[in-house]
């Protein structure tokens, strides 16, 4: 009797517990769907302010110049110079774009009559002399669309639609001048299934994308996807890889175990080691190998070795100007660094075309890998590069030498019987500039000391004009400058494959600081390392780099012609130089390895993405080399800073399950009082932000939710106020179980607590 009253209780709670569980699985079967986010479409507004209108004079022709806050004035080719706004959109794992629709609200007129400054003029630093009738309102090509679609490109492994918007109408019949409030833009999205080759679960990975986009919570689409990240073998993992020969392995063993000591764990690999050698490695060949590590984690690469050992790829760049045309062949390292595409699908012979990307669309612009080259041709010439390399890293970041930068600017042409200078460039990377509708950050004048060499105030008797090289400061000023030791050089002005600012390769013996430089020249050729004519020399950047033990321990010079252009200092090189140091000393305040050169150049190239189809703007994004170390930062912080403490190992649970948040505390010290910002790793992909500021010696605490099981190392590191970052701490060890004995159904964890009691009836 005793029994069957037992069995008959049991049987009424489990009948019970299936009415139960019925009604809350419906009910949270309702409470999923609602949760649930749809990456179907992506709808973003944006707001403008009303623009400005102000008149210009250029050979006697007045035009109207319109700005507006927050966007940049540019156009293609024949088009007005309008305030259009970037977009960047970061498109849902797994989907393609399928439209984009572009609405206002309100169209307020704001000007008639009015004459736009078209988009075509620019000019070659070898010109000498520049000259143009003028420009009409019958050259103008324009069409009213509220945006122009730049793109579909993958950074990583994350897709990014970049787009300009419009928020100007003209009309170059009637000159009349409207605009928008605001914006409304909708993305349709489709699902498609697609092979992934460049997603990795790394922190890095998805900070870079974060700030690319406009919609940085997208990044949770390609969370989800397990089936999509690369795992990694953690025994395989490694930043940095540099690639050379086997006669070069030990000196770059050297610099490699430096950059290990210091965390970044680093790896020297030879073409022996894929079955490679120098009589059978092609540039294709060199491009797999990155591949193939780049899913170990590898963040930068150096290429250790000139042309003849590691063959550059040659890309064929057109630019239509009014009434001409120029065209090119250049060696593009940038091949290396972008990992997606062929750069060549129509299979002719000219690489790098804007339709030589997948499916005959625009090639691929983001950036796998930082990437530099050591041009070393024989061991004499790695020993220097490394024995540079190694003294930068290593100098004593109290130097005053650190503080010292200088800024050297040509004559540049002659426009409508006006000399042009360099001068006026060159000003727009100190401090603070907006000139041309964008802001940048520039080279902090209350920090540094700086040093200049201007042909505008040059002043000499019988000064002669300087258009063919002769005339203004004499290159001995500038052998002198940098044998007085100046940390960073910057350079505008007429150059060629064997000269830069005035300076000879055969002048670079007379080249002997101890203080080594980083140079950065818009110079036309003076970065061309692929020279093979019989009777032409190396580059001079390789002079500067590795022919000597002087001179700069690395730069960036272009493998072609820079670029200016008329009426306004917004030539397509000053952009590029522009961001540059805005990535040094503006971006680094959120991401530190921006300071690193390799990173910068990156960047510098990133963020002029939108702007690919303005005429010159490919030509340099191709270009830019850097001749060095792409994983060296430079030492740009406050004279005397010092970097926090190591913080203390993180304080939290070691145990855990995938239902809950979990907290983390550390804390750290910083020797110059400086207010501290933290990053917890949490080791499944992710970080947390920045957080701070704190004060030295608080404490800092963060929340983290693991979603599946395994064991995870928690590392916190510090920050200061100038970006001067910490090691990263001891790491605490949490294991996370799964939610339950039912996890493999995405349930709410009350149902799981309900199952669970009921499974525990039997």
């Amino acid at each position: 009797m005793l029994i069957r009253n037992k069995c008959g209780n049991m049987k009424e709670k489990i009948a019970i517990y299936l009415i139960i569980l019925i009604m809350i699985i419906s009910s949270f079967t309702v409470i999923s769907i609602a949760q649930e986010e749809s990456f179907d479409n992506i709808s973003l507004e944006y707001f403008f302010e009303e623009p400005t209108i102000n008149k210009i004079q250029i050979n006697e022709i007045k035009y109207d110049k319109i700005e507006l806050k927050g966007c940049e004035c540019f156009g293609l080719k024949d088009e007005p110079r309008l305030p259009k706004k970037n977009v960047n959109i970061l498109l849902p794992l797994d989907t393609d774009l399928k439209n984009i629709e572009v609405s206002f609200d309100e169209k307020i007129k704001i000007g008639t009559n009015l004459l736009i400054l078209t988009n075509d003029e620019y000019f070659k630093f070898t010109s000498i002399n520049y000259k143009s009738e003028g420009l009409s309102k019958n050259n103008v090509n324009y069409n009213n669309e509220l945006f122009e679609k730049v793109g579909v490109f993958n950074c990583r492994g994350y897709k990014i639609l970049v787009l300009n918007l419009k928020p100007v109408e003209y009309n170059p019949e009637s000159g009349d001048l409207f605009y928008y409030p605001k914006l409304n833009l909708k993305i349709q999205t489709i699902k498609i299934n697609s092979q992934n080759l460049f997603l990795r679960s790394k922190p890095n990975d998805e900070l870079l994308v974060k700030n690319l986009v406009d919609n940085p919570n997208y990044i949770s689409s390609y969370r989800c996807s397990k089936s999509k990240n690369t795992e990694l073998k953690k025994s395989e993992n490694y930043d940095y890889l540099i690639l050379t020969i086997e006669d070069f392995k030990d000196e770059f063993q050297r610099l490699a175990n430096l950059h290990s000591s210091k965390g970044l764990d680093t790896q020297v690999k030879t073409l022996s080691d894929f079955g490679y050698n120098i009589n059978n490695i092609k540039p294709e060949d060199i491009r797999n190998i990155i591949r193939s590590e780049y899913d170990k984690g590898i963040e930068y690469v150096l290429l250790g070795g000139d042309s003849d050992i590691l063959p550059e790829r040659e890309f064929y760049v057109i630019v239509r100007q009014s009434g001409s045309i120029s065209y090119g062949e250049m060696a593009v390292d940038m091949y290396f660094a972008c990992l997606d595409g062929t750069f060549n699908f129509d299979g002719d012979d000219k690489w790098g075309e804007e339709n030589d990307g997948v499916g005959g669309g625009e090639v691929d612009l983001y950036s796998e890998v930082n990437l530099g080259r050591a041009c070393a041709s024989n061991l004499n010439e790695v020993v220097n590069f490394v024995d540079k390399t190694i003294s930068y890293m290593t100098i004593d970041t109290n130097d005053p030498y650190l503080k010292k930068a200088a800024f050297l600017g040509e004559w540049l042409f002659i426009q409508f019987g006006t000399d042009v200078w360099g001068k006026d460039y060159m000003e727009e990377l100190i401090d603070g500039c907006d000139h041309n509708n964008y802001a940048t950050i520039g080279i902090p004048s209350n920090i540094f000391n700086f040093g200049t060499l201007y042909d505008k105030e040059w002043k000499e008797n019988g000064w002669i004009p300087p258009g063919l090289g002769i005339g203004g400061w004499p290159k001995s000023e500038a052998i002198n400058l940098i044998n007085e030791g100046y940390h960073i050089i910057n350079h505008i002005g007429h150059a060629n494959t064997e000269r830069n600012m005035k300076i000879s390769n055969r002048d670079t013996s007379k080249i002997n600081n101890n203080k080594l430089t980083f140079f950065y020249s818009q110079g036309c050729d003076s970065g061309n390392f692929n020279v093979n004519s019989i009777l032409a020399d190396d580059c001079i950047a390789e002079y500067f780099t590795i022919k000597s033990p002087y001179g700069a321990f690395a730069g960036i010079w272009n493998a072609g012609s820079g670029w200016g252009s008329i009426e306004t200092t917004d030539g397509s090189s000053q952009r590029f130089q522009r961001q540059f140091w805005d990535a040094i000393f503006g971006e680094s305040s959120s991401n530190p390895d921006m300071k690193r050169i390799g990173v910068a150049n990156q960047d510098s190239r990133h963020d002029l993405v939108h702007m690919i189809n303005v005429p010159c703007m490919r030509w340099c994004y191709y270009e830019l080399t850097l001749f060095g170390d792409p994983a060296v930062s430079l030492h740009v912080d406050s004279i005397n800073n010092n970097a926090p403490y190591k913080p203390e190992k993180p304080s939290g649970p070691t145990s855990g399950n995938t239902t809950k948040n979990f907290n983390f505390s550390s804390k750290t010290t910083e020797p110059d009082n400086d207010d501290l910002y933290y990053m917890f790793y949490w080791d499944d992909g992710t970080t947390s932000d920045w957080l701070g500021p704190y004060k030295s010696g608080e404490e800092v605490t963060a929340q983290h939710k693991w979603d599946k099981k395994g064991t995870y190392k928690v590392r916190v590191a510090a920050r200061d106020n100038y970006n001067s970052q910490s090691d990263w701490s001891e790491p605490l060890l949490i294991t996370i179980e799964g939610k339950s004995r039912f996890r493999f159904l995405k349930i709410h964890p009350i149902l799981s607590n309900i199952l669970n009691q009921f499974l525990s009836f039997f």
